[in-house]
């Protein structure tokens, strides 16, 4: 149906973030204070951004969210929560 499209669709273009989402990248907003990481995430877009948060240790995430522009954030957060939301969901189905 159109629901297990619109999943699929989703799961391709998440795989394809988490691989655009090395883990040298990772280690490199590890590796830079939060204020500089916070600044990097807003040039890219929220998906990415928050793949990258989603990797990093559940404080540092937290400092750089802290750094980031709040509706920038909170698009982040949402995208986070959406992404738990729909793996939860993909593996209750069959």
């Amino acid at each position: 149906g159109e629901k297990t499209k619109s999943l699929e669709k989703w799961v391709v273009g998440r795989d394809e973030i988490r691989t655009a989402v090395t883990d040298n990248l990772v280690k490199m907003y590890t590796n830079v204070e939060p204020e500089i990481a916070a600044q990097q995430l807003q040039k890219i877009n929220v998906e990415m951004a928050s793949e990258i948060l989603q990797r990093l240790s559940p404080k540092q995430s937290g400092e750089v969210l802290a750094a980031i522009e709040v509706n920038f954030a909170s698009k982040i957060v949402k995208s986070m929560m959406a992404s738990t939301a729909k793996l939860a969901t993909k593996m209750e189905s069959p």
